[in-house]
């Protein structure tokens, strides 16, 4: 058994024994697919051409503030590869330990995770969640989604449904529905 959360993921670090589990698995696939059969069909598939995306440039450098950390860490690096292909310079920063935004940001970005597990010492960090909120009062532009999104707000609830103050530059609170509702932008 590999662990899950309500979104279906348990990041790798979490889970004891990681090695030993996918060990078993491939072996308990070993033992119960028709592995020749499966290699077979993928034989007889066409190949997949993909090409490099044809990127347009910034007409300036631009430094974006990208929130990494325990927290913050649902994100593809083929994403942030192409923000600095493009002529993006990316500048990481945690808003569980950084009392501050890094200077001369251009604009942020909060990528999902899991802000929930963390949510009294994100609440805790006044001056970062100050920071935040002087950014965006100021105009800086800014990309949220998730747990990210739910960051911004004014509250959000923990596993065990305590609300913890948040950021507070969107109004709002966000708490656990019980179940999934749905996936997607709203």
């Amino acid at each position: 058994v590999i662990e899950s959360r309500h979104l279906g993921l348990v990041m790798p670090d979490e889970i004891e024994h990681l090695k030993e589990k996918l060990q078993g698995l491939a072996e308990l696939l070993e033992e119960t697919l028709d592995m020749e059969e499966l290699l077979g069909l993928a034989d007889q598939a066409e190949d997949f051409v993909f090409g490099e995306p044809k990127l347009p440039r910034l007409e300036k450098k631009v430094t974006l503030g990208i929130a990494r950390d325990e927290a913050f860490c649902f994100f593809y690096r083929d994403n942030l590869k192409l923000l600095e292909q493009m002529g993006a310079k990316l500048c990481f920063f945690s808003p569980l330990r950084d009392d501050r935004l890094p200077e001369g940001l251009d604009g942020m970005i909060f990528y999902g995770g899991y802000p929930e597990l963390y949510a009294e010492k994100l609440s805790a960090n006044e001056s970062m969640k100050r920071s935040i909120r002087e950014a965006v009062a100021e105009g800086m532009p800014y990309l949220a989604e998730c747990g990210g999104f739910q960051y911004l707000q004014e509250a959000l609830a923990d596993p065990e449904g305590r609300l913890w103050p948040m950021a507070g530059a969107l109004p709002g609170k966000s708490r656990p529905a019980g179940r999934l509702t749905r996936f997607g932008y709203a």
